[in-house]
């Protein structure tokens, strides 16, 4: 089974679940991403999936020629926003993947998109794979059917974050926040709400923040906060799991990965319904609280009331988060995804590819 991806910016989770993916014995993987953001710079070793052919997406690349090389099985596209990618799509013999984490909101733009959605979309696409329900319901709208629209699109690092039985420890007093710094990412209410919490307790936990963007200046020499500026993936599971509490009040986020991946690390999570991932990882007084997006005294209640915890319950709550983790993981993304393609493809046999390769070209790879 030959798979190309085409990729927007790799992360470490993504390369942890592409990994899995190319390790499926049946699977011949090749990928072609953009390089990393300037406010995630991703290093090439922590993006990169190895054990595939990959392809670093420019203006000169010839992504055209790359497709007809391989010649897939499974084309598999993050979102419609690049022109190219969108083109190919239109055009490809292959069992055409459409990847989208949008949410429904209603907005101006997506109204639009769902009345173009037959001639924009529908062409270049057969099936929809989405994150969660939300996404699932937005790809409804966009036209796609229900078996052609597949649940579970999206996985964390589970195994590099997992808490190891009896690792789950209430001790730990540090809230702690992983994102770009964007003001959608609710970063101002999360500085003001941290100031509100550290006036109320003689205590307070500090504040350690992973991230880098336009708002980072927010927590410049805020008393108790300590930021980290980026992290590469490889350091971070060892912040995370020294942490007791995750926190996220975005008030856009179409899913939220590192969610997940504070989920897996036992920790109570405080975030936004705004979070899609909040929808399955995040249950309100069993493994966190749910606040109120844009609200710096509902997230400051929130902290104030993970604080005066007592250890038993917050432990409790940990385990909890560690549970739901569990129904993510990238193996499990990996062999559903192929099983899935391998349903679609005539035959029914992904040891059996549908249609013989012109040329080979394995194992090339532009940087």
């Amino acid at each position: 089974m030959r798979v190309l991806v085409l990729w927007n910016q790799l992360t470490g989770y993504m390369k942890a679940t592409l990994e899995c993916l190319a390790e499926q014995p049946e699977v011949e993987l090749h990928v072609v991403a953009f390089p990393s953001a300037t406010d995630a710079p991703f290093s090439a070793s922590e993006a990169r999936p190895g054990k595939a052919s990959y392809y670093t997406f420019t203006d000169d690349l010839d992504v055209g020629a790359i497709h007809d090389d391989i010649d897939p099985d499974a084309l598999i596209v993050c979102g419609w926003s690049t022109s190219a990618y969108r083109r190919l799509a239109r055009r490809s013999r292959a069992l055409r993947i459409l990847y989208m984490d949008n949410q429904w909101l209603g907005t101006a733009k997506q109204r639009a998109g769902v009345i173009v959605s037959r001639w924009y979309l529908g062409p270049a696409y057969d099936v929809a794979l989405v994150p969660g329900e939300r996404q699932a319901h937005f790809a409804r709208l966009l036209g796609f059917r229900e078996d052609d629209i597949w649940r579970g699109g999206l996985s964390g690092d589970y195994h590099a974050f997992a808490a190891r039985p009896g690792q789950v420890s209430a001790s730990r007093r540090e809230f702690l926040y992983v994102g770009r710094l964007h003001d959608y990412k609710g970063v101002g209410v999360l500085a003001e709400a941290f100031r509100r919490y550290s006036s109320l307790v003689p205590d307070p936990w500090d504040l350690t923040v992973c991230g880098t963007g336009p708002m980072q200046k927010v927590f410049e020499q805020m008393p108790g906060v300590r930021h980290l500026g980026f992290v590469q993936p490889s350091n971070l599971p060892d912040i995370v799991q020294g942490s007791g509490a995750f926190v996220m009040p975005s008030t856009f986020e179409p899913w939220g990965v590192v969610i997940h991946e504070a989920c897996a690390a036992g920790l109570p999570v405080i975030c936004t319904p705004a979070c899609g991932a909040a929808a399955a990882l995040v249950e309100d007084h069993w493994n966190g609280y749910l606040v109120e997006p844009g609200s710096a005294q509902s997230l400051c209640e929130a902290m104030l009331r993970m604080h005066c915890l007592p250890d038993v319950e917050r432990r409790r709550m940990g385990d909890n988060s560690a549970l739901l983790a569990r129904r993510f993981t990238p193996d499990r993304w990996a062999a559903t995804l192929v099983s899935r393609i391998d349903r679609r493809l005539p035959g029914g046999s992904a040891a059996s590819p549908h249609r013989p390769r012109r040329r080979v070209g394995r194992g090339s790879s532009i940087a």
